[in-house]
C-alpha cells in the first residue's frame, strides 16, 4: 500500500478528541538514503510527530509521540500518550495500537543527534529501544538496513525488558528489521475555530450565481463580454479549473476543456470559452486558455499581443518561438483584449519551480503590470494538502493548511493574500459537491468584481466619466432673484430671434417616463413659479394588473412656453412643446402615427391613440411648416435599468431615431427621475451628475442606442414642490436652450430648403435629399 492515506486515518481516529481534529503535514521522507542531520533540520521542534515505517514484508508501522524531537544526547522525554502501532499492508485490516506501559511513560521516546526517530529508552545500556528507525554508524549489514531501521523484538507493552521475545512479534513485518520507506508527519489541528476566509452561505451562493448568470458587462465601452485570461504552467490544471466553471453553472460533471496529465502542453492553441447556465444561456464571459509555459518555452513574443487582442482565437503557438507575422494579427479593440489574468498553479509545486521558469513568471507579470490589468491567482488541489479537504472541499474554510498554502503562493506570486483563490477542481466526480461549487463560485465572484473595477477605470471610461462629471460645474446656478431675471432674460432674447417662426418639439417615451412632467417642468423654470397645465396635477400613468403601465393621454396636445419678462409680465412665445401618449407593451401609440405627428400630417388635440390614416378626413396631406415638429425629446425613466426595455420598446426607439436621422431632425435626451435614485440626489439635484446607478444607466442607454453623451440631460421635474428650486431650474433650462438651440438650427436649414409647405412625406424625402445635396456642395 504505498498511499498512506488508510494509515494516516486510523491514527487520526485515535489522536482526535471530539471537536480537535488532527492532520498531518509531511516533514521528512526518504526511501534509499536515510539521513540523521536532514531528519532534525525537518522535524527538530515541530511539536507532536507521526512516524510510518512501511515494512518489506507488507507491514506498515511506526509510533507517534507528542513530545517534539530535539538533537540532544540520549535526552528522554515523557509522554504518556506516546503509541507503537502496525498493520497489515490491506485496505481492510485492522491496525494494532501498542499503548506505553504506566512504568516506561518517563522515556518513552529518546532524543539524540545521531539517532532518528527512537521510542523507548533503556535505563542501563544494555536495555535496547523499543523502535529506533535508524542512527548513524549503523553496524547492521547493507541487506537490512535499505532504509537503515529495525525494531525491537521485545515490544512494547506486551513484555517487559528483558524477558524472552514475544513470538507474536514476528506478526509485525514477519519479524525482520527491514523496510521499504520511512516518512515523519507534523501532527497539527486540522481545524482552526474561525474560518481564515468568509465562507458564503448556501443561500449567498446562489444569489451571487443568478447576478453572475444575469451579469452585464458595463455599458458604454463597446465590450458584450468580460475576457479573463488564464495563465499556468504545464499542468497546474487551467482547463480542468475552466472544466470545474463549466460544472458549476450547468449543474453537472463537464469537461469541455482537455484537461490531462501530460508532460508537454495539452492546450496549444487560443481557445476561449463560454460558461452557460442550465438554460443553455450563455454568461457574457469569455475564459481563455493558453498553452502552459515552461523553462524551455514561454511566451516571449505572444504574451502583449494576446493581452491587446491582436492575437486571434484559434491562433496556434509554434513549437519555437519567433516573431509573429503582420498578417497572422487582428485588429483589436477594447472588447478584444483581456480584462484580468488568472494565474493558475498547484499549492505542492511551488519548491519545484526552477529559477527559470520563475523568470518566466516574473516576465509575465511585468506585462500585465505594463498594461495595468488586474491580476489573482487561482491556486488548485488543495485536496493534496488533506484527506478531509479531499472528502469534502468545503473543510478549506477552517484548515490551517489551506490558510498557510495560500500565504504561501501569495508570498510567491507578490499578490495580496485575498487575491489568492483555493480551488478544489472536478476531476474524477461523478456527481456535484457543494464545497467545490462554493469555492469556484467565490473567486469568479471576486474576478468580476475586480474586472469592472479595471474597466470602470480604464481611459476610455474614465475620459467619458470625467465629461458627464464636468456638466455640473458648467451649469449656472442663479441664487439670487436678479441673477434669475437675468438668465430668464438671455432665454427671452433667444426666443425673440425666431420672429414669426414657430417651433415646435415633441417629447416621445415609455409609459410613465415623466413627458408630461417634463413639459410642466420647463414651463415653471421658464415662468419662474410652478405650473401644471400638461399634467392637470396629476400622474399619467396607471399600472394595471398584468404589471405593464398604461398611458392615461389620448390625444396630441401642444402646449405654448411663455416665460417671464423683465417686467415681470409673463410673455407668449413661439415655441411649443407637444405630448402624446407613451409607447406601451401591448395596444397604444403606433410607431408610424407617431411619424405623422412628426410630419406636421395630424392636428392638434386629435385623439392619436386611436391612429391616424392617409385617407382620414382629418389627415393633413400638405401641412406647413408651422404644422412640423423640428426637435424630439426622447425621454427616459433613468431610475429604471435600461435592460428593462423590452426588445419590442427597444425595436420601436432604434426605428424611430433611424427614421430621424434619415429625416435630419435633430433629437435630444431627457433623463428623468434622477431624484428617485437616492436621498442625496433629491437633496441636492446636482448629484445626478455623480451618481453611479444613473451613470451606469445613462451608459447603457447609449450601449443601446448609441446616443451621444453630449445631447443627454438629467433633469428633476417639478412633482410635489410649491417653489422652483435653483438646481432644477439649471438642469430644465439647459435642456431647453439645446432644444432652442436644434431647433432653431434646423428652422434656418427649412428656409435654405425654401420647404415652407412640403406636401408630404414622399416629397419631403425628396426635399431632404436635395437639401443634403445641397449642404454637400457648399461644405466643398
Amino acid at each position: 500500500m504505498d498511499d498512506a492515506s488508510n494509515i494516516l486515518r486510523d491514527i487520526e481516529r485515535k489522536v482526535s478528541v471530539g471537536d480537535n481534529q488532527k492532520s498531518f503535514n509531511l516533514l521528512y521522507s526518504s526511501v534509499d538514503k536515510v539521513d540523521v542531520d536532514d531528519f532534525h533540520v525537518q522535524c527538530d521542534g515541530k511539536g507532536p510527530t507521526l512516524t510510518v515505517l512501511y515494512g518489506k514484508y507488507n507491514t506498515i508501522f511506526g509510533g507517534y509521540t507528542s513530545q517534539e524531537w530535539c538533537s540532544d544526547k540520549q535526552r528522554t522525554k515523557r509522554d504518556e500518550n506516546a503509541f507503537l502501532f502496525y498493520k497489515n499492508d490491506h485496505a481492510e485490516a485492522t491496525c494494532t495500537f501498542l499503548p506505553i506501559k504506566e512504568k516506561y511513560v518517563d522515556r518513552a521516546i529518546t532524543c539524540d543527534a545521531n539517532f532518528g526517530p527512537t521510542f523507548g529508552g533503556g535505563a542501563f545500556f544494555w536495555e535496547a529501544y523499543d523502535l529506533q528507525t535508524f542512527k548513524k554508524d549503523n553496524k547492521k549489514s547493507e541487506s537490512e538496513r535499505e532504509a537503515g531501521s529495525y525494531i525491537n523484538k521485545w515490544g512494547w507493552n506486551f513484555a517487559p525488558r528483558l524477558r524472552k521475545p514475544d513470538q507474536k512479534r514476528k506478526d509485525i513485518n514477519a519479524g525482520a528489521l527491514v523496510v521499504k520507506r520511512i516518512e515523519v508527519y507534523q501532527v497539527v489541528d486540522d481545524q482552526l475555530q474561525e474560518p481564515w476566509r468568509t465562507k458564503p452561505t448556501d443561500t449567498e451562493m446562489e444569489e451571487i450565481k443568478k447576478k453572475l448568470e444575469k451579469m452585464e458587462p458595463l455599458p458604454g465601452l463597446g465590450i458584450k463580454t468580460y475576457n479573463i485570461l488564464l495563465v499556468g504552467v504545464i499542468g497546474s490544471g487551467k482547463s480542468s479549473f475552466y472544466n470545474t466553471l463549466a460544472t458549476v453553472f450547468m449543474g453537472a460533471v463537464k469537461s469541455h476543456a482537455p484537461a490531462r496529465d501530460a508532460p508537454t502542453s495539452v492546450t496549444n492553441e487560443i481557445h476561449a470559452y463560454e460558461l452557460k447556465s442550465r438554460s443553455g444561456k450563455p454568461l457574457n464571459l469569455r475564459i481563455f486558455d493558453i498553452r502552459g509555459f515552461e523553462a524551455e518555452r514561454g511566451y516571449e513574443h505572444e504574451f502583449d499581443l494576446l493581452l491587446n487582442g491582436r492575437l486571434p482565437i484559434g491562433f496556434s503557438f509554434p513549437d519555437q518561438p519567433g516573431p509573429i507575422q503582420q498578417g497572422d494579427l487582428v485588429n483589436a479593440s477594447l472588447k478584444d483584449e483581456i480584462h484580468l489574468v488568472c494565474f493558475v498553479t498547484g499549492t505542492s509545486n511551488l519548491d519545484t519551480i526552477t529559477d527559470d521558469l520563475h523568470k518566466r513568471i516574473m516576465s509575465i507579470q511585468k506585462s500585465i503590470n505594463r498594461k495595468g490589468l488586474p491580476m489573482v491567482v487561482v491556486a488548485t488541489k488543495f485536496d493534496d494538502l488533506c484527506q478531509k479537504i479531499s472528502e469534502d472541499a468545503n473543510r478549506v474554510y477552517k484548515s490551517p493548511k489551506a490558510r498557510d498554502a495560500t500565504k504561501t503562493v501569495s508570498n510567491f506570486f507578490g499578490i495580496q493574500e485575498k487575491y489568492i483563490f483555493p480551488i478544489v477542481n472536478y476531476v474524477n466526480d461523478e456527481t456535484i459537491k457543494n464545497g467545490k461549487d462554493r469555492l469556484a463560485l467565490q473567486a469568479l465572484n471576486t474576478m468580476i468584481e475586480l474586472t469592472r473595477d479595471y474597466l470602470e477605470n480604464h481611459k476610455e471610461m474614465a475620459s467619458k466619466l470625467d465629461r458627464w462629471s464636468e456638466r455640473a460645474s458648467k451649469l449656472h446656478i442663479p441664487r439670487h432673484s436678479n441673477e434669475k431675471e437675468i438668465e430668464l432674460m438671455k432665454i427671452g432674447a433667444e426666443l425673440e430671434e425666431l420672429g414669426d417662426n414657430v417651433l415646435r418639439v415633441l417629447c416621445v417615451g415609455p409609459v410613465y417616463s415623466g413627458k408630461t412632467s417634463f413639459i410642466d417642468s420647463i414651463s415653471s423654470a421658464l415662468r419662474d413659479e410652478i405650473y401644471s397645465k400638461a399634467t392637470g396635477g396629476y400622474a399619467t400613468g396607471r399600472k394595471p394588473k398584468d404589471g405593464h403601465f398604461v398611458s392615461t393621454t389620448e390625444r396630441y396636445k401642444m402646449y405654448q412656453m411663455k416665460y417671464k419678462h423683465e417686467s415681470e409680465d409673463i410673455i407668449d412665445s413661439n415655441v411649443f412643446i407637444g405630448d402624446i401618449p407613451g409607447f406601451q407593451e401591448s395596444d397604444g401609440i403606433q410607431l408610424d402615427d407617431v411619424k405623422n405627428v412628426i410630419l406636421g400630417h395630424v392636428p392638434i388635440k386629435y385623439k392619436i391613440i386611436q391612429g391616424m390614416k392617409r385617407d382620414s378626413k382629418k389627415f393633413k396631406h400638405r401641412p406647413l411648416k408651422k404644422d412640423k415638429v423640428h426637435c424630439v425629446c426622447f425621454v427616459f425613466d433613468i431610475s429604471t435599468p435600461a435592460e428593462e426595455l423590452s426588445e419590442k420598446m427597444q425595436k420601436t426607439f432604434k426605428s424611430l431615431q433611424a427614421w430621424l436621422l434619415d429625416k435630419d431632425i435633430p433629437y435630444i435626451v431627457i433623463l428623468t427621475k434622477g431624484d428617485l435614485l437616492s436621498d442625496v440626489v433629491d437633496e441636492c439635484k446636482l448629484h445626478v451628475f455623480e451618481n453611479k446607478i444613473l451613470k451606469e444607466n445613462k451608459d447603457k442607454l447609449i450601449d443601446m442606442f448609441k446616443f451621444k453623451q453630449s445631447k443627454m440631460f438629467p433633469v428633476i421635474n417639478y412633482i410635489h414642490e410649491d417653489t422652483v428650486v435653483p438646481e432644477s431650474d439649471a438642469l430644465l433650462l439647459s435642456a431647453f436652450k439645446e432644444i432652442l438651440k436644434l431647433g432653431k438650427e434646423y428652422l434656418e436649414d427649412m428656409d435654405e430648403d425654401g420647404s415652407d409647405d412640403s406636401d408630404d412625406e414622399e416629397n419631403g424625402s425628396e426635399k431632404t435629399l436635395n437639401r443634403r445635396i445641397s449642404k454637400s456642395t457648399l461644405s466643398r
